[in-house]
């Protein structure tokens, strides 16, 4: 080969190389975004009877594992497994014959997945503590119970440590007449290790939260009722992994009361929640709370999601998640119904993102539609969070709640459109309440939208009152306004972000 020969080739592989660069570097500029995106979806599943979701689990960064237990004629549990497009790729309902059962996931391997939770024989009382475990097309291959029976079942709270499932309730007693908390310790293999039961024989026990204390081999429980009557303060209780020993102390942040949960988010710091509720109690002005505390339990700060004009409930089952310490997604009920869940009643489900200092970074609204009810928040590795929650319309005359899985990004975004249970979820970055009302109107906003603009306006188009969003909740008096339909816009950085009719009664 000659220098002329080399001298073309090297300026052709020169050109080539300089072509490719070119296309990589439009490939890599315009579809890197498309590669890295989220999947986000709010998705509707409805079963054959009332429905709701206690577990909510993300497995090998793929898979989103979620149960809920139905209740119909038959009492069972759900399961089903969807991948982070919103595919549901395994669905199965696991019952036992001639017993109801009530199970939640505790577990997830690759040997199978866990579950604990009561059986129950149809007609009968007593209830057994439960042991299930499924393999890998949701097949039950362990069926295992306890010898002992407890009364009804309210709460149920389950995790795994060191190879062992810890499985606690707050049932009654034999008898149907006292409230107690009993624990069971079982293998992977489904051999009970060891039951334990505690309380009052004076008063009620209430389970509200379990969690691990990995500094010396422990387990936490946050309870109320311990030798106290209603309303009782809450107590935390220390029990060892072998389930030889407790010690039960009284808890500082007795006004979080109820839907508790709490958490190690360093060696020196905990985060925890619960509704809180502020005096007087009429009318009721519920709103959920959370709260930082050092490793002496002892508040450091907190902050209120909600407002001080409607009820608003944490999340009934787990109502703050995080992965990373960095983002803390909260779920809170907006407008919930304090007399029955059957309520025909319009709420939200509100989801919001605070940093480790408790400042809110966004709040949104999802729904207004129905009656909705918030129960799980899982942080996913992607960096969004997926949401389980109920749907309630009562103009259907049946008493039965529909699932609500929401997934969402780090900013509270949907994208999806194309899903076959999709649910078309209104989303709001400001609610505007109640409607229809009298002496007043609230705008309730995240701050994501801080120094947004309300405009009222009456029929002919004039502006009748108008404010500045300067915080997430805004009070407005409307007695000067005659009775009539009226219409609102909100009004930020010159877009119409907001808008919807107001009744005057």
């Amino acid at each position: 080969m000659n220098n002329y020969q080399l001298k073309c080739e090297g300026k052709l592989l020169k050109a080539i190389i300089k072509y490719y660069k070119f296309y990589f570097f439009i490939f890599f500029f315009f579809f890197q975004p498309s590669i890295k995106a989220q999947i986000l979806f709010s998705i509707l599943l409805s079963d054959s009877a009332d429905s709701k979701p206690v577990g909510l689990i993300e497995y090998n960064n793929a898979y989103y594992l979620f149960s809920n237990e139905t209740n119909g004629n038959d009492f069972y549990t759900r399961i089903r497994i969807m991948d982070t497009l919103g595919n549901i790729v395994k669905d199965k309902c696991v019952k036992i014959e001639n017993k109801a059962i009530a199970t939640v996931p505790s577990y997830v391997s690759d040997s199978g997945i866990y579950l604990v939770g009561f059986s129950r024989d149809y007609g009968s009382y007593y209830e057994k503590c439960l042991f299930i475990k499924l393999n890998s097309n949701l097949e039950p291959i362990i069926f295992s119970e306890s010898n002992d029976g407890v009364g009804f079942t309210y709460n149920m709270l389950t995790l795994e440590y060191g190879h062992s499932i810890f499985y606690c309730i707050d049932a009654l007693n034999e008898y149907g007449i006292d409230r107690n908390i009993y624990m069971y310790k079982w293998d992977l293999s489904g051999n009970l290790i060891k039951s334990i039961s505690f309380g009052s024989p004076e008063y009620s026990e209430y389970l509200f939260w379990m969690f691990k204390n990995y500094e010396n081999d422990s387990i936490f429980l946050l309870a109320g009722g311990f030798y106290y009557s209603y309303p009782s303060s809450l107590k935390l209780v220390k029990i060892d992994t072998l389930l030889s020993s407790s010690l039960i102390s009284e808890f500082p942040l007795g006004d979080f009361i109820y839907y508790n949960n709490l958490e190690y988010l360093t060696s020196n710091r905990l985060i925890y929640s619960g509704k809180y509720l502020a005096a007087p109690y009429n009318p009721r002005n519920d709103e959920m709370g959370v709260a930082i505390l050092d490793r002496n339990f002892i508040e450091v700060r907190r902050i209120l999601l909600g407002a001080p004009d409607t009820v608003d409930y944490p999340g009934y089952y787990h109502n703050f998640s995080s992965i990373d310490n960095r983002n803390f997604y909260c779920t809170f009920t907006k407008n919930q119904s304090f007399q029955s869940v059957f309520e025909p009643q319009l709420s939200w489900i509100s989801i919001c993102a605070i940093d480790t200092s408790l400042t809110l970074k966004w709040m949104k609204f999802y729904g207004g539609d129905a009656n909705y009810g918030s129960w799980n928040v899982l942080s996913t590795h992607d960096g969004g969070c997926l949401v389980a929650a109920t749907k309630y319309e009562w103009w259907n005359y049946s008493y039965q709640r529909d699932i609500v899985l929401i997934k969402i990004d780090s900013t509270g975004l949907i994208t999806s459109n194309k899903y076959p249970f999709e649910l078309h979820l209104n989303i709001h970055d400001a609610i505007v309440y109640p409607n229809p009302g009298r002496e007043k109107l609230v705008i309730e906003n995240g701050p994501q939208i801080a120094g947004a603009r309300f405009v009222l306006y009456d029929m002919a188009g004039k502006p009748v009152v108008e404010a500045l969003l300067n915080k997430t909740s805004t009070s407005l008096s409307t007695n000067q306004l005659s009775s009539g339909l009226y219409f609102w816009n909100i009004i930020y950085k010159g877009k119409v972000i907001e808008s919807g009719k107001w009744v005057k009664e």
